[in-house]
């Protein structure tokens, strides 16, 4: 028997193969930014573009709304203050190389959604692993 969980989940890996899949032939005529169209193909909680409704696939999301407040509200204190930092300076601050990937994907969606200014983007990415070195660059079909 299918369980509600289970359910959910089908509806929301339908959701994202539609919202990917459209993307993918119409572009940005169908009226999703590329960070929303990042957020929904990579499993994070679209951040920026929610507006408070309540999600019914939020136990789907594999990296959560806390998880990037957390750190896009840490970037952003830091930022207002002239710090800048580094992609490994963030990574030690939030959990190390087990945290790597989703640091990355967090850093990637934020960047797709025009935060933040060029000079916090070049010292992040002025000494970061190679996986996290083209952070701020245009979204590539790969990537969806």
């Amino acid at each position: 028997m299918v369980t509600n969980e289970q359910l959910i989940q089908a509806l929301y890996e339908n959701r994202k193969l539609s919202i990917t899949m459209n993307y993918r032939i119409y572009g940005e005529k169908i009226g999703f930014s590329q960070s929303y169209i990042y957020a929904i193909a990579n499993d994070l909680f679209p951040f920026f573009q929610h507006e408070g409704d309540k999600d019914p696939f939020i136990s789907c999301y594999k990296i959560t709304s806390e998880q990037i407040n957390k750190i896009v509200n840490y970037i952003d204190e830091e930022w207002l203050k002239g710090n800048l930092y580094s992609f490994y300076d963030l990574e030690n601050k939030f959990g190390g190389k087990g945290y790597r990937s989703e640091l990355i994907r967090i850093l990637r969606y934020t960047y797709l959604d025009d935060r933040f200014d060029t000079k916090l983007w070049e010292k992040l990415v002025s000494w970061a692993p190679v996986e996290a070195n083209n952070l701020n660059r245009p979204l590539d079909d790969w990537e969806i």
